[in-house]
């Protein structure tokens, strides 16, 4: 009973993370002091660039920043964690007070469900050519929509549960678990082939 739960368990944890897959597109809402808009692209699994456009309606304080970043997924490419870095300029609508430029470190955590993607990040700012804007750490929930998402690999699902093998003569997750019995190869058939050939 305990092996039948906990094969159970192996198979369904493998087709969840297969199918949570990653996006390659989205876009949305960063929720914080900071409103904005967030559009994210991801060229290639583990790698992704966020371009934010925010303001603080408190400050009438504007900015724009891009961000790289490195995902890793813990329990699915669907739920996964990140860190990374880029760039930001802040500008303000008061023309006494002076423009800055800044470096971002980003971290966070995301999760993708179907098309809805939520984020928290924590971004810690350290500003550049301003007296104003020394230091500072920001945090925000991003709300996106998935407009896109990496293909699927057809048949790696099947390969991982041992249905479909890249080598035939490999044992599959069913084999290794024992669920399933590999398959021996028919000794009378190979006898024959045997005979055949040193007949022929």
């Amino acid at each position: 009973m305990t092996k039948s739960l906990l094969s159970s368990f192996l198979l369904l944890f493998i087709t969840n993370s297969v199918f949570s897959q990653s996006y390659k597109w989205a876009a949305g809402l960063k929720l914080s002091k900071n409103m904005g808009m967030s559009v994210v692209y991801s060229p290639v699994i583990p790698y992704s660039a966020e371009l934010v456009l925010s303001k603080n309606f408190w400050t009438n304080e504007a900015g724009i920043s891009l961000i790289g970043r490195y995902h890793k997924k813990i329990i699915s490419k669907g739920f996964n964690m990140y860190g990374g870095g880029g760039l930001h300029y802040g500008f303000h609508e008061d023309i006494e007070k002076q423009n800055y430029a800044g470096l971002l470190l980003n971290g966070g955590i995301e999760l993708s469900i179907g098309k809805s993607n939520i984020a928290f990040n924590l971004t810690p700012l350290v500003g550049i050519g301003s007296e104003e804007v020394k230091f500072r750490i920001g945090s925000d929930i991003s709300l996106r929509y998935i407009i896109e998402k990496h293909k699927k690999q057809k048949g790696e699902l099947w390969k991982k549960i041992g249905i479909k093998k890249k080598n035939p003569n490999d044992p599959g997750l069913l084999e290794r678990i024992g669920i399933k019995k590999k398959q021996q190869p028919n000794q009378n058939n190979s006898k024959e082939k045997w005979f055949k050939k040193k007949g022929g």
